[in-house]
């Protein structure tokens, strides 16, 4: 593997300044994605922790509770809560899927809190490139 990396350094001595500007342009543009990739994964996972905060906001509820039901993230109605260990759950497109509390919850903790779901390799790239 040193070899080849000592490879590409004479290969790059060879190359003219367009060549290594393009080569420029083109490094800077995958750092681009990794870091819009990377952010994209924060915003998830800050998002996943909203809702994982809700479900169990919810779960501490009494039935028959009184509350506003968000429909959109600006329009909320008034409804109650009937069970609060089953939830829908909007999977996007209008569509909805009814799960269980107690499954949402140990889903939440397992992306959540362990290593290999949630990316400690993340971390890693964090500390290489700089990027935090």
């Amino acid at each position: 593997m040193a070899s080849r990396g000592a490879g590409v350094g004479l290969e790059m001595e060879k190359m003219s300044l367009e060549q290594l500007r393009a080569l420029k342009e083109q490094a800077d543009l995958e750092f681009n994605l990794f870091q819009d990739s990377l952010n994209n994964i924060r915003t998830a996972t800050a998002r996943l922790e909203i809702a994982s905060t809700a479900l169990h906001d919810l779960s501490l509820r009494p039935q028959g509770k009184k509350m506003l039901v968000p429909l959109t993230a600006s329009l909320y109605v008034p409804g109650s809560l009937d069970d609060a260990d089953k939830v829908l759950v909007d999977v996007g497109t209008g569509y909805f899927i009814e799960l269980v509390t107690k499954a949402l919850k140990l889903g939440f903790f397992k992306i959540l809190h362990e290593p290999a779901l949630r990316g400690q390799n993340l971390l890693r790239l964090e500390n290489y490139s700089g990027l935090n």
